[in-house]
């Protein structure tokens, strides 16, 4: 049984086994089921792609592709995964290559164990407009060979970028609601000890100073001259320092202070 990115049934999919490996009888085979695949493929917003992941060659695109990023069916069939990850935004395609190969050793090292188990990724496309789309696939094991290693894979993906959106508009606007509601209580308070307090970190001037240092390079021994300081003095302040930042270093430190504001 097939089911689609909402795990609702799409159809039944029969393997009929070709009589040996070479690669243009298992191409037929596999065309004796093209009219099947096209009966699934009639969802314009949603992509089904066929591979042959031995070969690393693609066998069947849906027409939901033209859909979704602007491009050609057949032009994904002819140019095989490399136009596929061309058009891969470059932040995605290791994440995405990654996922791929766990998910395939995975299906590899334990046949029909974690078949029922999909490949999920998400990724951008670029759209042949030029703007980029978010885009979440599915792969499942769809046919294994002779000595159970997969040989098809079925993929189905959809255009994901307006759920993308949402979350990061909702995102923002809880972002900007927590500073504004920051603001309003630390000026209700009516407290006046200057420290710095950003979602909850409250840093002492001192704190602050140290954390300046740390930016620049200094080490503790270095700070402690600048600040006419003792040393033990300093580090007391770096422990009070990491543990309100929850950092393990100076570096993470740095990191944590960089996003969250502290300046």
């Amino acid at each position: 049984m097939l089911h689609n990115l909402n795990n609702d049934p799409m159809g039944v999919l029969f393997i009929f086994k070709a009589s040996d490996g070479l690669a243009e009888d298992r191409l037929n085979h596999f065309h004796n089921q093209i009219n099947l695949l096209k009966a699934l493929g009639n969802r314009q917003d949603e992509l089904i792609t066929v591979t042959d992941v031995q070969a690393r060659t693609t066998l069947y695109v849906s027409e939901a592709l033209e859909q979704i990023i602007g491009w050609d069916a057949q032009k994904f069939v002819d140019n095989g995964w490399a136009l596929g990850i061309s058009l891969t935004h470059p932040e995605d395609v290791k994440p995405l290559i990654e996922a791929f190969l766990n998910g395939m050793n995975l299906w590899n090292t334990s046949p029909y164990v974690y078949d029922h188990q999909p490949i999920e990724y998400s990724y951008r496309w670029r759209h042949r407009n030029g703007s980029w789309r978010w885009i979440l696939s599915k792969s499942y094991v769809l046919e294994r060979d002779a000595n159970d290693r997969v040989l098809y894979s079925i993929i189905f993906s959809q255009d994901v970028t307006e759920e993308k959106n949402k979350e990061k508009k909702l995102t923002e606007e809880i972002l900007n609601q927590l500073l504004k509601q920051n603001n309003i209580d630390s000026a209700s308070t009516g407290e006046n000890n200057h420290d710095s307090t950003v979602f909850g970190i409250a840093l002492s001037p001192r704190e602050m100073e140290v954390l300046k240092y740390i930016r620049e390079g200094h080490a503790a021994k270095e700070i402690a001259s600048i600040l006419g300081l003792r040393l033990n003095t300093i580090n007391s302040y770096k422990k009070s320092l990491f543990k309100k930042l929850d950092a393990r270093n100076a570096a993470d430190a740095i990191r944590i202070a960089n996003q969250w504001g502290l300046e």
